[in-house]
């Protein structure tokens, strides 16, 4: 094997965030009195860079003896950039697919020299999460209603206190709420009741083109509470969600906890608290290479 003509080992880094959905439409056609419904998919996508950059990890500038080689480098990413993200689905008669991503991307190109040669190069999707904010406080979420039968008959008022023991979680963790219930009204609570939600809202090109997914994710029953009696419990919450939090500018995830007093005859008494969920962090390892000190790469 001969030396190979070499100018320089050159890294692409990218991120970005796209957004594809169809959504189900009908037209008629023919004479009113003979009109037909005409079903069809209608398109809709979007596409935002967060970043591309080219960072050179080694200048040869000439040639590079047959072996195997490692380029160490650092690359500093960009702060308040969203964790990646990917959902997929399809819906509706017509089979309409939705589909959102956020994405990094390494390419790394060897730049041949000579006429004939092509350049090498490779690629990999890298793994970025987004980072906790440190500001972020547990949610806390308090009600006090009256206890109506049937909607118009006052039985009393119950209060339902309830809080996170966390500021945040991580996907798969069990998430542990604090409920203080005081029922002082003449209904029993039959049981208490959290319904996790999650909204996603993906925007395509064009003021107000987007497309929302809403519903429950998880719900739980735990036990209620006796007229005229008070209670505190923790209710816990497995969270196996298939999404992380997102904060994208095309693609936004978010989670609550909706919890319930089930009261039989009568509206539920009800609170709302926001939840944080995160895709587990990443454990960094590897070798360092000698005579090389800095900060490990892939660290945002």
């Amino acid at each position: 094997m001969s030396p190979l003509d070499c100018k320089s080992v050159v890294l692409k880094v990218t991120g970005h965030e796209k957004t594809e959905w169809e959504e189900e439409r009908v037209r008629y056609e023919g004479p009113p009195e003979h009109q037909r419904e005409i079903w069809f998919k209608e398109q809709h996508e979007g596409k935002n860079e967060f970043f591309k950059n080219k960072v050179i990890v080694s200048d040869f500038n000439g040639t590079i003896a047959p072996g195997q080689y490692a380029f160490p480098f650092q690359y500093q990413l960009p702060q308040g950039i969203p964790g990646v993200f990917e959902y997929h689905e399809k819906y509706g008669r017509l089979g309409c697919k939705v589909e959102a991503a956020i994405r990094y991307k390494l390419k790394a190109t060897l730049d041949v020299g000579g006429f004939f040669m092509k350049d090498l190069k490779a690629k990999i999707h890298a793994v970025v999460h987004e980072r906790k904010d440190p500001s972020i406080k547990p949610a806390y979420g308090e009600n006090t209603s009256t206890v109506r039968l049937l909607g118009c008959i006052p039985k009393g008022k119950a209060t339902l206190k309830a809080w996170f023991n966390n500021v945040s979680y991580t996907m798969g963790e069990v998430a542990y709420v604090k409920a203080d219930i005081s029922n002082d009204s003449k209904r029993d609570i039959g049981s208490m009741n959290t319904v996790l939600m999650r909204e996603i809202i993906i925007r395509g090109r064009g003021f107000n083109n987007r497309h929302t997914i809403k519903g429950e994710v998880l719900k739980n029953k735990y036990p209620g509470v006796k007229a005229l009696e008070k209670s505190e419990q923790d209710l816990p919450l497995q969270l196996n969600v298939a999404q992380p939090t997102a904060n994208g500018n095309l693609i936004s995830c978010r989670y609550w906890l909706d919890i319930e007093c089930d009261i039989s005859f009568a509206p539920d008494i009800e609170v709302h608290m926001p939840v944080e969920i995160f895709a587990p962090q990443p454990e960094v390892s590897g070798v360092i290479l000698e005579g090389w000190e800095g900060a490990l790469p892939w660290q945002a």
